[in-house]
């Protein structure tokens, strides 16, 4: 038997991690105010079925204790081996057509045969079909008094509202990772499983708050009634959290000595770099609670930023270091945000909007009129006005067009200029190069005619842009955007510039 089917909760006392959601159900079964129809809705193994399983047991529970199941009467233990014909069980994904819901409706209509209710549990009630749920809505509306339905789902928001409307709703939470921790020691005692400090940790974050999924790694890797904290970390490929806040530490004192010997030891250990972006975020967050009101919140909000912004880039590379390589080196060469400041990640580019064209304005005195018309206006009368009129406006149409018509100049040599060049470069490479762009996006930048010198605060940085596969897309996109044959210059020097985290 596995380990999560032998510790399944048997009664409320055992549930953990939803005290909330078993107050109310006991306190209801406690005073026999119970509803007709729920709907426990939440991600896997946060004890869905089993508090379902257990509430249907109380329902016909013949010693009800507190709001809780005896476990020692009839209906309980025939519910326990399986004979309680009164609960009944359908899986959601293999019940799903219209037909197997009707049938069902139709056994409803009759009496329960031990208990006080039929109770039927459906899981995964989202898998049903349109017809089926249809034909589920017709009962629900006007359900008998000896039925009650229990429906479970892990995507409530595929369960139609006309269902949920007419349903006792309870959201599942993530267990925390102490309540795994402390459940996990629990069960390691009673298998008498030994652990190295951290492991049962280590499964606790990795369950991903899911009890089920904590056990099944648990029962994985004791097999030999031991478990490794080494093992774990080799197998998932994680980094131990004294190395990890060392990484941390390195990046927020901008320690470029030690950088190139830390890009090192990370890629020694090949470590997935999903799990390497969740691990730093985890642990960035964690550090930001820590030092709320103090300097270093910054420091960490920064490098936080930068991660969680390349995050998304994670699948577009099939080289599984190469994305984890470029972030760190962004990360090491960005500049901090100010003390406690949340960064705002909604900046958009800010433009300068073009000068208003005045609209040629033709002066009264201009236009002759006669003075006195003696004579009905004839067709001839405007011929002798309107071509001057339409003349003078063509011609100060000219004169103003000509003055507004941009002029081919050389891009003049100004920081202003050097910052728009730049700016455009990064925009062009964030689709054709997003390596590169995190490469260049947090160096000093200068402008010498169709020349751009860009320099970096890491040597090693510096030292990757002297090769060909990143300063060809480079001068590729400078030769797009402005023409001509642009050429780079990389140097190794202390940072001045702005830079521009609004290209992401």
């Amino acid at each position: 038997m596995s380990l999560y089917t032998k510790y399944r909760p048997k009664d409320w006392d055992s549930v953990v991690g939803q005290d909330f959601i078993v107050k109310i159900l006991r306190s209801s079964l406690k005073n026999g105010n119970t509803g007709h129809a729920y709907i426990l809705t939440g991600s896997r193994g946060t004890g869905k079925t089993t508090s379902a399983r257990i509430l249907a047991k109380s329902f016909n529970c013949l010693d009800l204790q507190d709001g809780n199941p005896c476990n020692a009467c009839e209906n309980c233990q025939a519910f326990e081996n399986g004979t309680m014909i009164d609960i009944i069980e359908i899986d959601g994904a293999s019940n799903a057509l219209v037909d197997d819901i009707r049938a069902m409706i139709d056994e409803a209509k009759f009496l329960p045969t031990f208990g006080k209710f039929k109770v039927y549990i459906i899981d995964e009630v989202h898998m049903l079909g349109k017809s089926a749920f249809n034909a589920l809505l017709k009962t629900l509306e006007e359900p008998p008094e000896h039925v009650k339905f229990i429906l479970a789902t892990t995507e409530i928001d595929k369960v139609p509202e006309t269902i949920r409307s007419r349903a006792q709703r309870f959201d599942f939470q993530k267990i925390s990772e102490k309540n795994i921790a402390d459940r996990l020691n629990f069960v390691i005692d009673a298998e008498k499983i030994t652990a190295d400090p951290g492991a049962i940790e280590l499964i606790a974050k990795l369950s991903r708050g899911g009890m089920r999924d904590a056990l099944t790694l648990l029962e994985q890797f004791s097999v030999d009634k031991n478990l490794s904290l080494e093992f774990l970390q080799n197998t998932f490929s994680m980094i131990d959290d004294d190395f990890m806040d060392e990484i941390i530490e390195i990046l927020a004192s901008k320690n470029h000595e030690k950088f190139a010997e830390m890009i090192e030891k990370i890629k020694t250990q090949h470590i997935r770099s999903e799990n390497f972006f969740e691990q730093i975020i985890l642990r960035l967050r964690d550090k930001m609670v820590e030092n709320l009101g103090n300097e270093k919140f910054g420091l960490y909000n920064s490098i936080f930023e930068i991660f969680r912004k390349s995050y998304p880039s994670i699948g577009y590379f099939s080289d599984n270091f190469l994305v984890i390589e470029m972030t760190l080196m962004q990360a090491i060469n960005a500049e901090n945000f100010p003390q406690n400041a949340v960064p705002n990640t909604d900046k958009k580019p800010q433009f300068t909007a073009p000068k208003k064209i005045v609209e040629p304005k033709i002066k009264p005195e201009t236009l002759t009129e006669p003075k006195e018309i003696s004579k009905p206006i004839t067709d001839s009368a405007p011929t002798k006005i309107v071509p001057k009129l339409e003349e003078k406006i063509e011609k100060k149409t000219e004169i103003i067009s000509e003055n507004i018509e941009p002029k081919a100049e050389k891009i003049p040599e100004t920081p202003k200029t050097a910052e728009f060049s730049f700016r455009r470069l990064l925009t062009e490479m964030k689709d054709t190069d997003p390596v590169v762009l995190a490469t260049i996006k947090n160096a000093s930048f200068k402008q010498d005619g169709e020349t751009l010198e860009l320099s970096f605060g890491n040597k090693w940085t510096a030292d990757k842009m002297q090769e060909t596969r990143y300063q060809s897309p480079v001068i590729a996109v400078l030769n797009k955007i402005f023409g001509g044959e642009w050429k780079l210059k990389i140097s190794h020097k202390p940072q001045n510039n702005t830079h521009f985290d609004d290209v992401f």
